[in-house]
């Protein structure tokens, strides 16, 4: 609802904390389903994007295995990954965006799809086309999912490289101007606001992100040591690449593609090693797969090929090795899948296929999805004229209640020490009649510190402008 008074000029462009895909898919599913259908809808819609983006890592790993005598069982493994990791259908668009390979994962997704058909293909047919769409893709990354989209030109420019590299100043010229002319031509529409706004969002989290999510590294983080070892692991891949100048020359566009992949790992590390957590160290893992899979079938063969070994005693060895190796690794990584399926597998997930294919056609009633406590709050807010002030953190609040947000920062726990000023001058020129208040929300203690202790200000002028309270449910009712 904010979103459609941002289009119309009655409220400014909200702090994301993504980007587009925290509102387009539910501005879809309103056109598509109707306004009593959005939040199906949305799930509806979150599934089918994650689908998207698992069946391109699909074609992806199955690209970088297609040269080998291991592409069936890669194959498989890729399988078992997807069945233990990725969500169930109709989930919140909370898990479908923190998945393995989740929502905020399409376009950078595409972006490495179109060139992954490109490094891997036997003829320069579509190098133009897939350029183009690949570059456009990232284009689109920046708006839909701002960590995802810088990550998306990170390896774009590896591409730009590999292209100067060959002499191919036409392709790399292509790669440039639509990527950057894309967000330019993008921002200009306005359905995914000006670009100004975008990169103000993404400033912002640059600079407050360590205040409103960090943590101090005072408990122990073994959560983040297979994180750590995947970058290690491209590290060492990339590195040994560029030691091995044979295979260099042979397979430049390879290295480059490698490198690439190197770059998303290592700033996809930056969240987890930011906020350490189980599903959030899975969740930065999945350009090591693409690159397990790569080295696996490819290079290491290539590597241990390149050694000279003079005693003829040990030339039957050397030359067993690799057919060898390939082989421990692929028990290694069929044991740790088997382990994964017995560990994180649940069956429940898949058999909600039936519910999802009826909720393609129909989906739920807002209401039906959500609590009753959920319903009387949003009938209450409803009858206040004023925008709504998001204290509890809960955005499905305003959706309920068809209202915008009094201020730029769609939820409190957005705003830093240093907004609080900027947040409090919203709240008082809006004047709602009522603030919802909910003290067991997730987004009231974010990371052992509340809200109420980040912006005190805030909390103070609430609790003397608000002094009267209602109980709902689980929330309460602030009133003037």
């Amino acid at each position: 609802w904010h979103m459609r008074a941002y289009y119309r000029g009655l409220a400014e462009f909200p702090l994301f904390i993504h980007g587009a895909m925290d509102y387009l898919p539910s501005i879809i599913a309103s056109f598509i389903y109707g306004d009593l259908h959005v939040l199906g809808g949305t799930r509806v819609i979150n599934a089918l994007i994650v689908w998207l983006s698992w069946i391109m890592l699909f074609d992806v790993c199955d690209a970088c295995a297609r040269k080998t005598g291991l592409r069936v069982f890669w194959a498989f493994v890729v399988g078992v990954i997807f069945v233990s990791v990725s969500p169930s259908v109709l989930s919140f668009p909370m898990q479908t965006s923190e998945a393995f390979v989740g929502t905020r994962d399409l376009w950078i997704m595409a972006t490495i799809w179109c060139f992954t058909r490109i490094i891997f293909s036997t003829t320069e047919k579509y190098n133009y086309l897939l350029t183009v769409l690949g570059s456009v893709s990232a284009a689109i990354a920046f708006f839909w999912s701002y960590d995802r989209g810088i990550m998306a030109f990170a390896f774009l420019g590896c591409m730009t490289l590999w292209w100067l590299s060959e002499r191919k100043h036409a392709l790399a010229a292509i790669t440039v101007l639509c990527s950057y002319g894309g967000v330019l031509v993008i921002g200009y529409l306005n359905f995914a606001g000006p670009v100004a706004d975008n990169i103000q969002n993404i400033l912002h989290w640059a600079r407050h992100s360590k205040e409103i999510w960090g943590v101090s590294y005072v408990g122990p983080c073994y959560s983040n040591i297979t994180a750590l070892s995947a970058v290690v692991f491209c590290g060492l891949i990339v590195v040994t690449a560029w030691l091995g100048r044979s295979y260099v020359a042979r397979n430049r566009r390879e290295v480059f593609y490698l490198l690439g992949l190197f770059c998303i790992q290592a700033l996809l590390m930056k969240s987890s090693l930011n906020r350490p957590g189980g599903h959030r160290v899975v969740a930065a893992l999945w350009p090591s797969i693409i690159v397990m899979i790569y080295l696996g079938g490819r290079f290491l063969p290539a590597t241990l090929f390149s050694v000279k070994v003079d005693a003829e005693a040990y030339k039957d060895l050397v030359n067993n090795l690799p057919s060898k190796l390939a082989y421990a690794l692929s028990a290694a990584v069929f044991s740790l899948t088997v382990l994964m399926v017995l560990g994180v597998l649940n069956l429940k997930q898949f058999m909600a296929y039936g519910s999802f294919a009826k909720s393609l056609v129909h989906p739920k009633e807002n209401a039906a999805l959500v609590s009753e406590d959920m319903n009387k709050v949003g009938a209450l807010l409803r009858e206040d004229d004023a925008g709504f002030f998001s204290w509890s953190n809960d955005g499905i609040l305003a959706l309920l209640a068809k209202k915008r947000f009094c201020t730029r920062y769609s939820h409190t726990i957005y705003a830093a020490r240093s907004n609080e000023e900027d947040l409090l001058q919203g709240l008082k020129k809006e004047d709602p009649k009522m603030i919802v208040f909910d003290p067991t929300a997730w987004g009231m203690t974010i990371d052992g510190r509340t809200t109420a202790n980040r912006l005190p200000e805030v909390n103070e002028y609430i609790n003397a402008a608000y002094p009267r309270k209602e109980q709902v449910g689980r929330y309460i009712i602030l009133r003037k």
